[in-house]
C-alpha cells in the first residue's frame, strides 16, 4: 500500500503544516502534557536565562582579554624576548649557598 500524498493522505508532510493541524498538534499536546506543562515552561525559561548568561559572560572575558592584551602590546615599545627552554644562568649567589650547605 502506497502513499499517496497528492489525495490529502498525510498532505501536510511534504510542506508546511496549515493553521488546522498546528492546532491539533498543540491540543493533543495539551492534554498529553497539560498538569506538566507549567514546569516544562518554567525550566526551559531558566535554561534560556542561563544560557544567555552564560553567553554574556564568556563575550565579556573575551573582551577583557582582548583589551589587556591590547594594552601589553601598547605598553612595550620593543617586541618580545622569546622565551627559551634552557634554565636561567646561576647566579654568584647559588655557588655560595651550596658552599655553605656542604661546610655544615
Amino acid at each position: 500500500m502506497a502513499l499517496n500524498t497528492s489525495s490529502g493522505l498525510l498532505a501536510f508532510l511534504p510542506g508546511m503544516p496549515g493553521w488546522a493541524e498546528i492546532l491539533v498538534i498543540l491540543f493533543i499536546g495539551l492534554l498529553l502534557f497539560g498538569k506538566r506543562l507549567p514546569d516544562v515552561a518554567r525550566s526551559l525559561g531558566t535554561s534560556i536565562v542561563e544560557f544567555k548568561k552564560g553567553m554574556r559572560d564568556m563575550k565579556t572575558d573575551i573582551d577583557q582579554a582582548g583589551n589587556d592584551r591590547d594594552r601589553r602590546m601598547e605598553g612595550s615599545s620593543a617586541a618580545p624576548l622569546p622565551r627559551s627552554s634552557e634554565p636561567p644562568s646561576s647566579t654568584s649567589e647559588e655557588p655560595a649557598k651550596s658552599s655553605a650547605n656542604t661546610s655544615e
